[in-house]
Formats: structure tokens, sequence, C-alpha cells
């Protein structure tokens, strides 16, 4: 197993002090990019960039809330950034660990165990934000998490394991050019389980979902 961190899109959060913590818990090879439209700072400032996507449009995203459909048109951007990256990265990475920028990692956390089980099991692992900084907790169908009543076809997306034959860029493409990609969660799970597993039922999706074990840094105390 060779693995590869890969963090791309908004430069957010405190970023250097972020990565110097997750290199604590993944002491890997690490990738970085962003957006070519987001402002870099050292030492960042000469990070791969690639060319920002278009929002999703509009007419596509069924919510209610307004403010949040403003949102939502920019959340295929995380997959496509993903793409981008993985198609530049060397071949002989085979596991792949996708974290937002803006993680603040608990380092008491068995992230090695997470890590094996993805990669030995061939099964792509998600985790979810919640402000309980210290404890992982594994959802199933039907559970009620922070953000979800049902979780079914979604991978939750702050922090994705994933083995790399799981993920087809070309396939993420021509989805995003039909206007068939799903966003978030939903695309995720799209890309990393349909087209590898099928449209499977919840009893057997191969995926695991977890909440907790970071944060975002804007909730630190």
């Amino acid at each position: 197993m060779k693995v590869a961190v890969c963090l791309g899109g908004l430069l957010r959060g405190k970023v250097e002090e972020n990565i110097e913590i997750m290199k604590q818990v993944f002491p890997y090879d690490f990738f970085l990019s962003t957006w070519d439209t987001v402002e870099r700072f050292p030492p960042f400032q000469n990070i791969k960039t690639y060319k920002e996507p278009a929002p999703f449009k509009d007419h596509l995203i069924f919510h209610p809330n307004e403010e949040k459909r403003s949102q939502m048109i920019h959340h295929h951007k995380q997959i496509i950034s993903h793409a981008y990256m993985l198609d530049d990265l060397p071949s002989d990475y085979d596991m792949i660990v996708r974290i937002r920028y803006e993680s603040r990692i608990n380092t008491t956390i068995d992230w090695k165990s997470f890590l094996d089980c993805s990669y030995n099991e061939n099964i792509p692992i998600g985790f979810g934000h919640v402000l309980d900084f210290n404890q992982v907790k594994k959802i199933t169908y039907g559970d009620k998490g922070s953000r979800t009543t049902v979780l079914g076809k979604g991978l939750n997306d702050a922090i994705i394991m994933h083995p790399r034959k799981l993920f087809h860029s070309e396939k993420v493409f021509e989805l995003y050019k039909n206007d068939e990609l799903k966003l978030a969660e939903g695309g995720w799970w799209q890309i990393l389980v349909k087209e590898n597993f099928g449209d499977v039922s919840h009893e057997k999706d191969p995926c695991q979902n977890y909440i907790g074990g970071f944060i975002f840094d804007r909730f630190l105390e």
C-alpha cells in the first residue's frame, strides 16, 4: 500500500497548522492543489492549480431554501478537483486519503485502522463533521446523524479514504458534462460506490460512514 494524501479546492482555515497536524497521523506523501481563482499565500503560493469549473446549474438543484441552493451550486467542485489531482498523481500510489484544508485532525484517533480497512476490504470510508472532536461514531442507514436522517446513497466527504482503483476520473468528467454528476455526499457515493458496485441496496452498500474525529478549525475555541 502506497498512500497519497490529497488536499484540493479552497485554501480555507489555518491551512499550515492543520497540515502539520495531519502529517502526525498520516505520515505519507502530501499533494496539494487549489483553483486558479483562489488567492494563494506563503507557503502555498506555488501549489498546483486547476481551472475552476462553472457552478452547477441552479435549475437542476431541488432545494426549497434559496440560500442553501446558492451554496450547493459549488458542491460538485470538490469531486472534480479530486479527479484532476488523481489524473496527475503518479501511478504507484494505490491508496488515497482526501481531506479538506480546514480540517483539524484529532491525533488520538487510530486513523491507520480505517486506512487498512478501506484498503484491505476495497471500500470507501467517509467521515463527516460534527462538533464532537473526541470520538468517531459509525453511522448506519436510518440513524439520525447531525446533518441527515437517512444516509442512503451518500458518502460523508470531509475526509474520504478509498483505494485509488475505485475512482474513475473520466467518469466524473463524463457525468459532469451530461449534468448527471450529483453533489457533495451524493456525488462521492455515485463515483466511489455506484460506479463500482452498482445501485446497491442499503443493506448491501459496501461504503462506511462515520462522524467525528476531527473538527473544522473555525469551530476551535
